[in-house]
């Protein structure tokens, strides 16, 4: 492939930043670079794809994914427009985290021209490291007591402080999440001597910082995921009793929710913040329930500014994500979730049964897009740039993966494609 090195960088920058690895320095300027690279990468794979692929096909996988970008980046920052008279740009672009989406079509477009898939896995893999070993540079030479008192509202807000864990900063949750995923498949699956040395190295690296975040609703949701894998999900005839399943983990998430809103679970220094926040958010439900209250801008009206103080959408899970985007929003991301889960559960299965074992970073993503499941409720991650890329990642596996299998290409490759 002409300009690989190049396109290397370019996958590795918006990665990077896609998972927040810039949110450290600079006000997370970083995330502009990033952005422009995944743009930049997708008209790359745009152009060189158009003499690789069916016409039917590569529209599929640049017109789409294109249109649902800019739907949403405009149609909620034209809603926000109507509701308080704003400056429609400013929303437009306050919502610019979501042409990360346009990295999915990328990492198969790029792959398409002549990128090979192995290639792609360890430049993620790499990424991953690299973002853990660069929240560890910033946690051990950051003064994180200073930046959580300190009069900067963006310095404050990536430390977070309580009585029992003292000053923690807030680390790169979903590369964290994937990358312990990934290393324990690595780890089980005993590639070779070196590939089980750099798992068990990366695993060793993911536990560290779990120790210093202690993430433990997240980390159970991680550990569920990965428990009821071979119960609920390993096997096509397996499925429907997911399905059955997901209903009851949603009642017990709402009951635990329930009860730390009513007062009668674990106290927390947020917890009458939150409350006021659910509270108000379902007044503007009420009033503006189909789309919702649109994009706000730090440049014309902000949410704190027309809900209070210490409102944050984003602090509130789904509600929340129903207050900016009403019911219809939450229907579109409902859909999308869903559609990545299946998509890569299929994908996981497809792919063990024709290659004889599990690709680690496609197993991760399900597992971690599972454990996203069971958290719905509270944290519907995929609507924010961290989310979107991991996603990204898992959709441009399946589909490549899927391309694979049709042309026979996956059973031809599968000794090549077991040392990852």
């Amino acid at each position: 492939m002409r300009l690989k090195p190049f396109v290397c960088l370019l996958l590795v920058i918006a990665i990077y930043a896609g998972l927040h690895g810039g949110v450290y320095y600079f006000k997370n300027r970083f995330q502009e670079l990033g952005i422009a690279a995944s743009l930049l990468l997708f008209v790359l794979g745009a152009w060189f794809s158009l003499f690789h692929l069916q016409q039917s096909v590569w529209k599929r996988w640049v017109y789409f994914p294109v249109l649902l970008a800019l739907g949403i980046m405009g149609t909620w920052a034209v809603v926000f427009y109507l509701r308080y008279d704003t400056n429609v740009l400013f929303s437009f672009f306050a919502a610019r985290e979501f042409l990360f989406i346009l990295l999915c079509p990328a990492i198969y477009l790029i792959w398409k021209s002549g990128l090979d898939v192995i290639t792609i896995r360890r430049l993620v893999w790499f990424t991953f490291f690299f973002l853990m070993l660069n929240y560890l540079y910033f946690y051990f030479t950051m003064d994180l007591e200073a930046a959580f008192f300190s009069d900067d509202t963006y310095l404050n807000s990536i430390v977070t402080m309580d009585d029992w864990r003292g000053f923690r900063l807030k680390p790169p949750l979903y590369a964290i999440m994937v990358s312990i995923l990934m290393s324990l498949m690595m780890v089980f699956s005993r590639i070779s001597f070196w590939h089980t040395l750099a798992a068990i190295i990366s695993l060793g690296v993911g536990a560290y910082i779990w120790s210093i975040v202690q993430f433990r609703s997240t980390l159970a949701s991680m550990i569920l995921a990965a428990f009821i894998y071979p119960f609920l999900t390993a096997h096509y005839n397996r499925l429907p009793l997911l399905f059955a399943a997901l209903p009851l983990g949603i009642i017990v998430v709402y009951i635990a929710m329930t009860l730390v809103l009513s007062g009668e679970g674990p106290s927390a220094a947020g917890d009458e913040v939150r409350a006021k926040a659910f509270s108000s958010a379902f007044e503007s439900i009420a009033q503006k329930p189909i789309m919702g209250a649109g994009q706000a801008s730090g440049f014309t009206i902000t949410y704190q500014q027309l809900m209070g103080p210490k409102f944050f959408p984003d602090d509130i899970g789904i509600v929340g994500m129903t207050y900016k985007y009403g019911f219809s929003g939450v229907a579109l991301y409902m859909y999308m979730h869903f559609l990545i889960l299946y998509r890569t559960w299929k994908t996981n299965w497809q792919y063990r049964e024709i290659v004889g074992c599990h690709e680690p970073l496609m197993w991760g993503i399900f597992i971690w897009i599972c454990a996203q499941t069971l958290n719905l409720v509270l944290n519907p991650g995929l609507s924010n740039a961290k989310g979107i890329t991991v996603a990204a990642i898992g959709l441009a596996l399946c589909g490549i993966y899927q391309s694979m299998l049709e042309s026979g290409e996956l059973a031809r490759r599968k000794d090549q494609l077991r040392r990852f």
